[in-house]
């Protein structure tokens, strides 16, 4: 007799192991299907949009080989694709180019504040003052 009530609370406690375990495993202990595999892509775009600035951005904004950047037309997000280039000198660009008149050729742009001759050797080969190539 003691081993039947032995074996029969043994049965019980596997069985509401097996129940705890397959609450929380599947939908019954999340109300919507699929609720961690959703709460799981949110955390990796939380992840992701906090990088998004920096090097994701960086990653798809670089300029392909061989493509150049025309200054006189070009509007702040452009500029920001240069090497080096950020929003602050990009408007100082832009303000140059909008008060002094256009660049006449790609080495005018040294006398943008905060362009000197190591930044201008960094973008010298993606820059150019017209034309399409």
């Amino acid at each position: 007799m003691m081993n039947r009530k032995i074996a029969f609370l043994c049965s019980i406690l596997l069985a509401g192991t097996y129940i705890a375990y397959f609450a929380i495993s599947s939908h019954w202990f999340y109300p919507v299907h699929g609720y961690r595999v959703q709460t799981r892509a949110i955390q990796e775009n939380l992840l992701y949009a906090g990088r998004d600035q920096t090097e994701n951005t960086r990653q798809l904004r670089t300029l392909l080989p061989g493509e150049t950047i025309n200054i006189n037309t070009a509007d702040a997000d452009a500029l920001q694709r240069l090497p080096g280039i950020g929003p602050a000198l990009s408007e100082q660009i832009i303000h140059h180019r909008e008060t002094e008149g256009f660049y006449l050729r790609p080495e005018d742009l040294m006398r943008v504040p905060g362009i000197g001759e190591k930044t201008f050797s960094i973008i010298r080969d993606y820059i150019r003052v017209g034309g399409n190539s």
